[in-house]
């Protein structure tokens, strides 16, 4: 290509682009502080992979529950649940009660009326505690974890069941 002296690059820089004098040189592509921020990046997606696989979204129905006094070594919770949130549980089901972990032994498919359950909890103010609604269905808990024995008996106490655990993966693949 003839030089006509009109051309729209400057000639220093075309001089320099047809000299190989400096192609040994050593060029800096990224600094550390990219390396940082690429490396944090990798980190994060890594661990919310490994959170997705491993780690578990739990569904949980919450309420309240009393000991009853009993003369076995576990001690059995009993908690009043509406409608709705018995639909959910079923036995076998993980939960805690007061903190202590537990699993519940007996759901039954009977529900009860505001009288009927004065039979299952014997005092009024555990049953105002316990029951929400008009009805309720009484489900059994055996606390069976360590600290069980601290319970205080006929004391109302907070209650958690898992009834899902679902692994996050899921959710987002279907």
């Amino acid at each position: 290509m003839a030089d006509t002296g009109s051309s729209i690059f400057n000639k220093q820089a075309r001089e320099r682009l047809n000299s190989p004098e400096d192609l040994d040189r050593y060029v800096r592509v990224t600094t550390p502080s990219a390396w940082l921020v690429v490396i944090a990046a990798l980190l994060l997606v890594f661990g919310l992979l490994a959170w997705g696989i491993f780690g578990a979204v739990t569904t949980s129905v919450s309420g309240m529950c009393y000991v009853q006094d009993s003369a076995g070594d576990t001690p059995v919770a009993v908690c009043l649940l509406s409608p709705e949130a018995r639909a959910s549980v079923s036995e076998g089901d993980s939960c805690t009660v007061g903190g202590v972990s537990a699993h519940i032994a007996t759901v039954p498919n009977t529900h009860r009326s505001h009288d009927e359950a004065r039979n299952i909890v014997q005092s009024d103010y555990l049953l105002a505690a316990l029951m929400e609604g008009d009805w309720a269905y009484p489900v059994y808990i055996r606390v069976d974890g360590p600290g069980a024995s601290r319970l205080d008996p006929n004391v109302p106490l907070t209650m958690s069941i898992t009834v899902e655990r679902t692994a996050p993966i899921s959710l987002i693949l279907g």
